[in-house]
């Protein structure tokens, strides 16, 4: 608890005079969106069925750099596109190092702090920088803490492959869209949810197919959706008595229903992998944060 009041303490201190130098890394972000697109997205069409490697074949993937844009990545079947933004991948970047901070410095309740402040950004017409990151609040922007942080070795390495993952998951989740449907005009909640169901299942089949264990991106990828379900929730509380407040309702599945559909039945016995055992403790962790 001392370190989330360290943390609130901080955050109203430094927002005023910090600087937000280097709290974005468009370079490399746009650098992980390429790898995806020349590496991963290629062996995804050489898997699946001839059928489904034809509506897929000429999809558009499309890098969006904003990075107020922290909610997007959406498809759009009829022009045969998938977007996804700078923003996105910096939300999902910025989880990755959330929950490795958690860990490190055994700080409760870090990351659900931190996106409270993260988030606002996408409505908020003043903004002009990007937010912070997680580091730099945390850490006192002590320069020096920051880098031995950020080039450790082996948090790097979890870091990344944690951001690549995630990317993996929500990508191959908006193909999915182009094999089991899109969303239309007119479309009832209910019927929303369940096509965005088919295109999870349709992600985590696929994925199993290319070799790559669906856990630790839909980990984290869902962590950041629920975040958005927290500040969704927040909002509508601090505005209970606003009668000009207005918010579209949610057409997702529970985040936390998603994420047990990821878990399924990997993670029912112990493994001797040491790389699942940790995805599956994140996702164990994850999902008992989750609404």
């Amino acid at each position: 608890m001392a370190q989330v009041t360290r943390f609130l303490i901080l955050l109203a201190a430094l927002l005023i005079s910090a600087p937000k130098a280097d709290a974005y890394d468009s370079a490399y972000l746009k650098e992980v969106f390429d790898r995806y697109k020349s590496h991963v997205h290629p062996a995804i069409l050489n898997a699946i069925n001839s059928s489904a490697r034809n509506k897929l074949k000429n999809v558009e993937l499309v890098y969006i750099e904003n990075y107020k844009l922290v909610t997007l990545a959406a498809t759009d079947v009829d022009k045969g596109e998938i977007y996804i933004s700078s923003g996105f991948l910096n939300g999902l970047y910025q989880t990755a190092d959330c929950l490795l901070l958690e860990g490190t410095f055994k700080v409760d309740d870090l990351c659900d702090n931190y996106f409270d402040f993260f988030l606002p950004v996408s409505i908020d017409p003043d903004e002009t920088t990007p937010p912070f990151t997680v580091a730099q609040i945390l850490l006192n922007f002590d320069d020096t803490k920051i880098t031995e942080w950020t080039q450790h070795e082996a948090t790097d390495k979890a870091r990344k492959r944690m951001l690549f993952a995630a990317l993996i998951n929500v990508m191959t989740h908006e193909m999915g869209h182009h094999i089991v449907g899109g969303i239309t005009p007119g479309m009832t909640v209910p019927q929303v949810k369940a096509i965005e169901s088919k295109a999870d299942d349709w992600t985590y089949s696929t994925l199993s197919q290319i070799g790559q264990p669906p856990l630790l991106g839909a980990a984290v990828s869902l962590f950041y959706v629920a975040q958005w379900e927290h500040y969704r929730a927040r909002l509508a509380a601090e505005n209970a008595g606003n009668p000009d407040f207005r918010q579209l309702p949610s057409i997702h599945p529970r985040p936390g229903d998603r994420a047990r559909k990821a878990f399924g039945t990997t993670c029912d016995e112990e493994s001797s992998e040491p790389a699942l055992a940790r995805a599956c403790d994140l996702m164990r962790r994850t999902i008992a944060r989750m609404p």
